[in-house]
């Protein structure tokens, strides 16, 4: 799903479905490979060191570092310094504590509360030896502490949760720099077996961008894409795609499903400018709040491809480009209940920067960006409640499993949720194909 989706047919592959991350209760992936083993074991040190200096130095004062509003009146600081110094001690997670230390002018409010609280000289100085290995770690490996912690990321739960707070910061900028932005990336893959022809599968996909708004006029934007290739990357002719909402296809031959997509759309063509390739974009000029659009999409294609491995096919695959900035995308991958090999589904992500590596070409393990989100299991029945910011998005994806000719009872939902999904980028959704 370019934009919105795209479909991957590869065994069981679809690009342009949603992305998932490793089963019920999988922990966060980190997704961008191993940091180097030296680096982390020197900042693991560096943050034990100034840790525990800091805890002597506080303990001979008699404070309580477990209470940070004591602490602050204790050694005459104000409350956030005092709370600063305290996560440092007793945060679970060292290396996020550690972050935590302050800066210079905080620093020197701080050795001389502790000399005014009575901590030892030696004390004071064996924490100032260790913060300042904190310092030098950070201008070696990083030169500041924003990117320092950035580096941190990695090694600590901590860290990882503040990707989010980082590709928040690149949706602002991504918007203003390409002058467009979306409230919501929808993006829904549906796979069930085909009726009279054991082995092979039927799949339709649903995607769009709901909130459009252009913040200045600028040429076409892809609202979704379909590509269709081999494990080992190469591209494939489409079979024969049909549209969801027959009443849907433009003269352009945009397959949009009109009950859930604005009643006033600007302009919107199909083009192939690749074999293999189709690309839904919008047209025209209108800009800002008044200009927005609800854009959904949706086709399916019959027998489309095995279930079963092959040599060089091993995995199904379902990926969505992440192309246009947006606040959240909704990846949902709808199999119908026989297909439990699909149950449990792996998520990563991999960037789509020009002159990059390219997935699955370059190979599945390396390219690979942050992507802490977790799989949820859902019913179709949950999906308006866990969904409230699609309108009627039960209705939405009930539409397709009929149009694939089964019944919502028949199929299960896994779902990712990504908070300012990053871009450009493509979120995975993959898992192991079984045996013949």
């Amino acid at each position: 799903m370019n934009s919105a989706d795209e479909v991957d047919h590869r065994g069981l592959g679809v690009v342009g479905a949603p992305a998932v991350s490793g089963g019920a209760g999988a922990e966060p992936g980190a997704g961008g490979g191993p940091v180097a083993a030296g680096f982390a074991e020197e900042v693991r040190q560096v943050a034990m060191g100034v840790r525990l200096a800091l805890a002597e130095a506080l303990n001979a004062c008699g404070v309580d570092v477990r209470r940070p509003q004591e602490l602050g009146r204790q050694l005459k600081l104000d409350k956030s310094l005092a709370w600063k110094l305290s996560r440092v001690v007793t945060d679970e997670d060292p290396l996020a504590a550690v972050t935590r230390l302050p800066g210079r002018s905080g620093a020197r409010l701080m050795f001389t509360a502790l000399e005014r609280g009575g901590s030892p000289r030696a004390l004071s100085e064996r924490l100032q030896r260790a913060m300042q290995s904190f310092e030098q770690a950070i201008e070696t490996h990083a030169g500041d502490r924003e990117a320092f912690e950035m580096m941190l990321a990695e090694l600590s739960p901590a860290g990882q949760a503040r990707h989010e707070v980082y590709r928040e910061m690149a949706f602002k900028g991504a918007s203003a720099t390409f002058g467009v932005r979306a409230r919501v990336h929808q993006a829904c893959q549906l796979v069930r077996p085909t009726v009279g022809q054991p082995g092979m599968l039927d799949i339709g996909t649903i995607s769009g961008l709901l909130g459009l708004v252009r913040l200045r006029t600028q040429t076409p934007w892809p609202i979704a894409q379909i590509r269709n290739f081999s494990g080992d990357g190469e591209v494939k002719p489409s079979k024969a795609l049909l549209p969801m909402d027959p009443e849907g296809v433009t003269a352009e031959g945009m397959m949009l499903v009109r009950e859930f997509s604005s009643r006033s759309l600007p302009p919107l063509r199909a083009v192939s400018p690749h074999p293999g390739l189709i690309r839904f974009e919008v047209q025209g000029d209108a800009v800002g709040k008044t200009g927005a659009i609800d854009c959904i999409s949706g086709w399916y294609e019959r027998s489309t491809v095995s279930m079963y491995r092959t040599e060089s096919d091993t995995l199904g695959e379902h990926l969505v480009h992440t192309v246009t900035p947006c606040e959240v995308l909704y990846f949902d991958l709808v199999v119908h209940t026989s297909m439990t090999f699909a149950f449990k589904p792996e998520a990563a992500a991999y960037g789509l920067l020009p002159g990059g590596l390219t997935y699955p070409q370059d190979g599945r393990d390396r390219g690979r960006i942050p992507l802490e989100v977790r799989v949820e299991y859902l019913e179709v029945d949950d999906l308006a409640r866990a969904t409230p910011e699609i309108p009627r998005y039960d209705h939405l994806v009930a539409m397709g499993i009929a149009r694939l000719g089964g019944q919502p009872g028949e199929f299960t939902v896994r779902r990712v949720r990504v908070p300012y999904p990053p871009m450009p980028a493509q979120v995975v959704l993959r898992y192991e194909l079984p045996s013949r």
